[in-house]
């Protein structure tokens, strides 16, 4: 192997991880413009119905102000997670994807249980409680948390390996991210859990703010709230159906 150096590492990070993104944009380019969608309608709501809505923004509580902000962030930290999915790294999208979920169901929790504020401004707040509150809207909640729990957050022998650029002759290990086009398995994990957290955390926020927010992504169906996937989002998922229909528990194609 050749030496390690901090020039190699430095040319990585300034050179080579755009030459990554670029061969991932190569093969799922339209993915990444599909969820840039849905990701810039989730801050233009809450941008334009609140924060820049003056009438609107008088209305809210400070439970609920601290409630959008939190949701602001939340979809900020999947810009993160999702410009390191397009630089070849794998693992550490999951890890945000948790938290970005976890951040969403505190947010949503601020809003339902406002008595919560004390603690959350004082620092006792315990967001994981907060995912209990949450996936009383959707159950696959709950199910999302603990997989990226489990498979990204938490350390065991999958995610503590590193990645590989060759076989077991003569191994060679990625420094930084990675693209391979033969990792399917790979990127029809990762991917799809993607475009599923922003979806979930856009439909949090529409749920906590509706009557100042549109309701595009969601219904009531009977006592329960329907996820309404766009049809373009909806196109793009099918291509991950499998995974997507095991989380659900329900077919992709009734997800309307």
């Amino acid at each position: 192997m050749d030496d390690i150096t901090p020039e190699k590492i430095l040319s990585h990070i300034r050179i080579g991880s755009n030459s990554v993104a670029e061969h991932f944009d190569r093969i799922y380019g339209h993915t990444v413009d599909v969820f840039g969608v849905e990701i810039a309608h989730g801050l233009s709501a809450l941008r334009d119905n609140l924060f820049n809505n003056l009438h609107n923004i008088d209305l809210l509580s400070e439970a609920d102000y601290q409630s959008a902000s939190a949701f602001w962030s939340s979809i900020n930290t999947l810009i993160a997670a999702m410009d390191l999915m397009r630089r070849g790294y794998w693992k550490e999208p999951g890890a945000l994807h948790r938290n970005a979920l976890e951040m969403a169901s505190a947010a949503y929790d601020l809003h339902a249980n406002p008595s919560k504020l004390e603690s959350f401004l004082k620092g006792t707040f315990d967001s994981k409680k907060s995912i209990t509150v949450a996936k009383k809207v959707r159950p696959e909640i709950g199910v999302m948390y603990g997989i990226f729990s489990d498979v990204f957050a938490h350390t065991n022998v999958a995610n503590s390996q590193p990645q590989r650029t060759s076989g077991m002759d003569g191994i060679k290990f990625w420094i930084g991210g990675g693209f391979k086009e033969s990792d399917i398995k790979t990127h029809m994990t990762v991917i799809p859990s993607m475009g599923l957290t922003i979806l979930i955390v856009n439909m949090l926020a529409e749920i906590s703010f509706q009557g100042l927010m549109p309701s595009r992504l969601w219904e009531k169906d009977g006592e329960f709230l329907r996820l309404k996937i766009p049809s373009e989002m909806q196109e793009e998922l099918k291509k991950y159906t499998p995974l997507l229909e095991e989380i659900f528990n329900e077919k992709i194609d009734s997800l309307k």
